[in-house]
Order: C-alpha cells, then sequence, then structure tokens
C-alpha cells in the first residue's frame, strides 16, 4: 500500500544522496587536478647569470683606510620552481659557503648582491664570481679597481 509519508522521506533520502554524490566527484576531481598541477611544474633552470660592479678606480676612506663596494650578481630563470644553490667566490680570500633558495613559480630573475669589505694601503684589482652549483652549473664574474694611499 502506498503511503506518502514514506514516499516523501525517499525523495529527501534520494536528493541528498545526488547532492552528496556530487560533492565527493567534485572533490575527488579537484583533488586530481590539483594533484596533475603540482607533478606538472616545471623545473627551475638558470637561463643567464650576470655580474656586475662598479666601473672605475674605487677610492678607500682615508679615516677608516677601507670601502664597501657592493656586486650584483643577475640570474635570468625560466619561471620554474624549485632551488638554486649558490655561492660568492672572491679573488682575496677563500670562497663562501654555498647558499639555497627556493624559487617560486613564476619568478623569472634572482637578484643576490655582495658587499665586500676591502681594506689596506695600495692599488688592486679584485673579482667577484658568482657560482651557480645547481641546477645547472654556471658562473659569471665582474672585476674592479681599488686603491688607497
Amino acid at each position: 500500500m502506498w503511503d506518502p509519508a514514506t514516499a516523501t522521506r525517499r525523495r529527501r533520502r534520494s536528493r541528498l544522496a545526488s547532492w552528496a554524490s556530487i560533492a565527493v566527484s567534485l572533490a575527488v576531481i579537484g583533488g586530481v587536478l590539483l594533484w596533475a598541477q603540482a607533478r606538472g611544474q616545471t623545473p627551475v633552470e638558470v637561463l643567464k647569470a650576470r655580474v656586475e660592479a662598479p666601473e672605475g678606480l674605487l677610492a678607500c676612506d682615508r679615516a677608516s683606510r677601507s670601502r664597501t663596494v657592493r656586486l650584483t650578481a643577475t640570474l635570468t630563470l625560466n619561471g620554474g620552481t624549485g632551488d638554486v644553490r649558490y655561492r660568492w667566490r672572491q679573488s682575496d680570500r677563500a670562497p663562501g659557503a654555498f647558499t639555497t633558495v627556493t624559487v617560486p613559480a613564476g619568478q623569472e630573475t634572482l637578484v643576490v648582491p655582495l658587499d665586500w669589505q676591502v681594506s689596506g694601503p695600495g692599488r688592486t684589482r679584485l673579482t667577484g664570481t658568482f657560482e651557480v652549483e645547481t641546477p645547472s652549473a654556471q658562473e659569471a664574474s665582474a672585476s674592479f679597481e681599488y686603491t688607497c694611499r
């Protein structure tokens, strides 16, 4: 025998089950899309490395008999994501330690400054070399001339 109350409950359960099924399906599809996007990200690549140093003869401060010289390394990147491992080498001392930076997706340049403290009397030509170890080995350098009397 047909009962109107039972029929109404069945329709409600049927609608609820339909909405739940749709919600679960959308969640699964969204998860798969996010996973595919994360797996398909391009790894970072260094396309070009350039180092700039000030031009001309750089004189020291007479009181401190020293000067800070800023060199700037600029890396051109492919917009991918991942780690870049690098270090500065200065011609008047032992190489520094490697540093690792994680580059987010979409970043196309990385700028790394070096404030080089130079001191002492005389005239010398110094070279700063920026060395990329990973994702692929590259280096670039620039020189400057320092004097202190």
